[in-house]
């Protein structure tokens, strides 16, 4: 990704290329802005975004994506469980499916469903907001 792609006046960034092969604009969290500003500054609108030592750009995130797990002392956790995560934490924000997926880049709803896991907290929350509904004990049992 280019410098021209990302425009931190409207918190965007076009994502030239991804999983599914189409690009999309993102909108950056606070956080992801202000992180991508950091490698923006002072750079030319043809330079890289992300950059290594003499301003080459990173080709590949695998090799520290990996040294990071072990360092942080979690060998098992793969990227793409960051997308899982993501699509996980917009559906309980109550991100809209049809927006939580243009996010994540699902074009497949069926696919976005399969990264959507409920776990047991979810559970314990279903059973929360229905011990508080307005149904009858009778039905619940």
């Amino acid at each position: 990704m280019q410098v021209s792609q990302v425009d931190l006046g409207s918190n965007t960034m076009y994502l030239p290329d991804s999983k599914n092969g189409e690009g999309r604009l993102m909108v950056m969290t606070d956080k992801v802005r202000e992180l991508v500003a950091q490698c923006v500054k002072g750079k030319k609108p043809t330079d890289y975004v992300f950059t290594r030592d003499g301003n080459r750009p990173v080709k590949s995130h695998y090799k520290s994506w990996r040294e990071a797990m072990r360092e942080a002392q979690v060998p098992t956790l793969h990227f793409q469980d960051l997308r899982r995560t993501a699509t996980r934490n917009l559906v309980r924000a109550g991100v809209p499916k049809s927006v939580a997926q243009q996010v994540t880049g699902h074009l497949d709803p069926k696919v976005f469903d399969r990264y959507d896991i409920s776990d047991l907290a979810d559970l314990q929350d279903a059973k929360k907001k229905l011990d508080k509904s307005a149904i009858p004990a009778a039905i619940q049992n």
